[in-house]
């Protein structure tokens, strides 16, 4: 009964006749997984997967998230997430850890090694630095 009184509604506001749809089963289907997809962490937080090291700090300039997959004692792969507003250089951050050995010290370098545009990068790198010194790995 409700959707009557929608459908008249609708018709009375936008001067078209509505008409109730109908969609095949094949339709439903993809429409279900399809909403299903959109629900998923994966599709609102991007890949998503078993991280072997997770580390977060907040900083003057923002939250830190790093989430590490190590392989073999190296970085196999690394997610950045962070409220800071330098996206180029959470962009980079990531991408310079691949590969490199799990270890406080090789990290540190790496960031140290990193090139910065802006000196709010300079400070970022100097805190990530810090940061990643005191991480016990």
């Amino acid at each position: 009964e409700v959707q009557g009184y929608l459908l008249e509604a609708f018709s009375s506001v936008y001067g078209l006749k509505a008409e109730e749809w109908f969609h095949s089963p094949e339709a439903q289907a993809r429409i279900t997984s399809r909403r299903s997809f959109f629900a998923s962490d994966e599709w609102k937080y991007g890949k998503s997967g078993f991280f072997d090291y997770t580390c977060s700090q907040r900083f003057s300039w923002g939250d830190l998230t790093l989430e590490l997959k190590i392989a073999q004692g190296r970085i196999s792969d690394a997610q950045i997430y962070s409220d800071g507003m330098e996206l180029d250089f959470f962009e980079v951050f990531p991408k310079n850890l691949i590969g490199k050995d799990f270890s406080s010290l090789e990290m540190s370098k790496t960031v140290a090694q990193m090139q910065c545009n802006k000196e709010v990068q300079e400070e970022m790198q100097r805190d990530i630095i810090g940061f990643l010194k005191r991480q016990e790995v």
